[in-house]
């Protein structure tokens, strides 16, 4: 059970669940760490970000709180995850257009399908608990939020400047989606068969992005029997999943 206390936080260590399996398990600290993927790579989106979702589970931005975010370079033999995509996120994330895709294949743009993502180096930016602790503080006495509140944070993030997207060929070609179909709609990288089924397709960007991140659930209430501008503040680590990211 977590603990709640005035202004400050209570880390739960529970994790939201994911959408799917994943067919290769994620390595390095995505797998250690509970690093989530967001749905297209991203220069926003970064550590401090504060958003709210409505009960149709549409996001709003919120707010941008300001704290000392820390970042270091990591060199892996390979950062690795799996997520859930429509053909037209994934057609996103590849650069290419569906406004440019025949009109026989666009019927197919909310199809979904696993796909793994993957990258050899990382920059990862994140902030420590007492430096968000304090950041949040200040904040909450600025937003002065009525009843019970529920805000999500983006508490640390991971950019790369090129990833590898692998999937199964087989759930292309049933869509009618191929390379050249691909290229037409302006997609300029490689494209390779590897492990028998699977087309892997590769992305570089002229400066890195957000890739994968951590997000938490913050819950704000006004503290009983307190005075004016305090709160009670929970924090609890929330998944991709719930979030639509």
């Amino acid at each position: 059970m977590s603990t709640v206390t005035l202004l400050t936080v209570a880390a739960v260590l529970a994790l939201g669940g994911c959408t799917s399996t994943p067919p290769t398990p994620p390595v390095g600290p995505l797998e250690s760490e509970g690093f989530e993927t967001f749905v297209t790579p991203r220069s926003f989106d970064g550590p401090g970000t504060i958003f709210r979702i409505d009960a149709e589970k549409k996001r709003y931005p919120v707010a941008e709180i300001t704290f000392k975010v820390r970042e270091g370079e990591e060199a892996l033999p390979k950062y690795s995850s799996s997520r859930v995509l429509a053909m037209n996120n994934l057609l996103e994330a590849l650069g290419a257009s569906t406004a440019k895709i025949p009109a026989s294949i666009k019927a197919n743009l909310s199809r979904t399908t696993t796909v793994s993502i993957e990258a050899s180096t990382g920059r990862r930016q994140y902030v420590r608990d007492d430096d968000l602790t304090a950041a949040l503080r200040g904040w909450a006495t600025q937003a002065k939020p009525t009843g019970e509140s529920v805000y999500y944070l983006i508490r640390e993030t991971i950019s790369t400047p090129e990833l590898s997207y692998k999937v199964d060929k087989n759930w292309l070609a049933s869509a009618e989606l191929d390379v050249k179909v691909l290229k037409a709609a302006g997609y300029s990288g490689d494209a390779k068969v590897s492990g028998g089924d699977i087309l892997e397709m590769n992305r570089t960007f002229s400066k890195p992005l957000n890739v994968w991140f951590k997000a938490e659930k913050i819950v704000i209430r006004p503290a009983l029997g307190a005075g004016p501008g305090q709160y009670l503040i929970e924090r609890t680590p929330i998944s991709a999943s719930i979030l639509g990211l």
